[in-house]
């Protein structure tokens, strides 16, 4: 079977739906298949990727095709506003990348004139606009796709069941709507070490840990609220416009405030599994990848009660609060202390998220699809 794959970027730019398509795509090849990514020549800043306006690149066995744009505005959002025309002729299943995107909705178009069918991967459909503007455009293009994508779409695939009301608002049947998940490798699964803990001078146990892009909707600063008063540092592994501000703030709040910066994976890894708790206490988490690393690595998990977050890790194995609830946060970091020795984390849970088991919901997906299609 040859899955066709259909994303406005793809590596080097480096992003969620970029590791995504490349961990698919390594796994469905695994298992026989044949991949073939399209994407755009042109990067987030209109810069030129590659050279040619199509070229054939080997990465992993991954064929990708990088086309020149035909119709692309600077004012527009850049994710709407690139469209490219796929060569879609030879795809048994075409799978555009993230629901209500210009390049995306126009290659499902291009793949329904050839009679191909189409899945798509919407992860993260009710993503937070950046801007006022940047929101009034996404509603406006939602409200004017929906009318439209229903038709194009046979099958979408969510990462968890949080999007599964807004599409079925959308106007998608419930039975078209698929949560095969999104997927971590099995680095966090494995033993590691403690030497991160040196080189930042950390104790095994005993620091509250936040890794990501420290940026507002993150909302680090209710973790240093919480932990005002609480005896041990909080470590902030990652970088983003918020970084001095945390500074600031843990300095006025008298928070033991350790700013890591970039870090390693294996550095992350050593950090989450020797760490007294994960916390992630930000505004939205369409799927809650962090944590979930994390949550394989053995720590425990403190989250805001958000995106698909809880459904990703059901009851009973991370301590939620509601967003925005500093001394609900607090009462969390208080209890866990209570049962911290005790604590133990449901790995085979963890493990239904590995790309492997990943990879095999979305190959029965594609096989589903090209049935229904005959």
């Amino acid at each position: 079977m040859r899955i066709d794959l259909v994303g406005l970027w793809y590596w080097p730019v480096i992003g969620g739906t970029e590791t995504f398509m490349f961990e698919l795509a390594k796994g469905l090849i695994g298992r026989g298949h044949e991949v073939v990514i399209h994407t755009c020549l042109l990067d987030q800043n209109n810069k030129k990727i590659s050279e040619g306006p199509t070229q054939l690149l080997p990465q992993s066995s991954i064929q990708v095709y990088r086309y020149k744009p035909f119709l692309w505005s600077k004012k527009m959002l850049p994710t709407y506003g690139k469209l490219f025309k796929a060569n879609l002729a030879d795809a048994d299943v075409v799978c555009p990348q993230t629901w209500a995107r210009g390049a995306s909705d126009y290659n499902a178009w291009v793949a329904k004139g050839l009679r191909k069918p189409v899945v798509l991967v919407a992860n993260d459909v009710d993503y937070p606009a950046p801007s006022a503007a940047a929101d009034m455009f996404k509603k406006g293009y939602d409200r004017f796709a929906s009318k439209i994508l229903t038709k194009l779409y046979d099958i979408v695939a969510i990462e968890t069941d949080y999007d599964r009301p807004f599409l079925i608002k959308a106007g998608f049947p419930d039975d078209r709507i698929v949560a095969p998940g999104s997927g971590i490798g099995s680095e966090p699964f494995m033993v590691h070490g403690k030497k991160a803990l040196t080189k930042f001078k950390l104790e095994e146990c005993n620091y509250l840990l936040f890794v990501g892009r420290v940026a507002e909707e993150k909302s680090v600063r209710h973790l240093l609220k919480a932990a005002k008063g609480v005896n041990m540092p909080v470590a902030i592994a990652g970088k983003g416009p918020q970084v001095e501000h945390l500074r600031e703030l843990g300095n006025k709040l008298g928070v033991d405030t350790r700013l890591l910066g970039f870090i390693s994976e294996e550095e992350k890894f050593e950090l989450m599994s020797n760490c007294f708790a994960f916390v992630n206490p930000s505004r939205h988490e369409a799927f809650g990848l962090t944590p979930l690393e994390a949550y394989a690595t053995g720590c425990p998990v403190i989250a805001s009660r958000v995106g698909g977050v809880p459904y990703v890790f059901g009851e009973g194995r991370a301590l939620f609060y509601e967003y925005g609830d500093i001394a609900g946060l607090r009462a969390r970091i208080d209890e866990l202390a209570n049962v911290r020795e005790q604590y133990k984390p449901d790995l085979d849970h963890a493990r239904q998220y590995t790309w492997e088991e990943v990879t095999l919901r979305y190959e029965k997906i594609f096989q589903q699809a090209l049935r229904n299609n005959k």
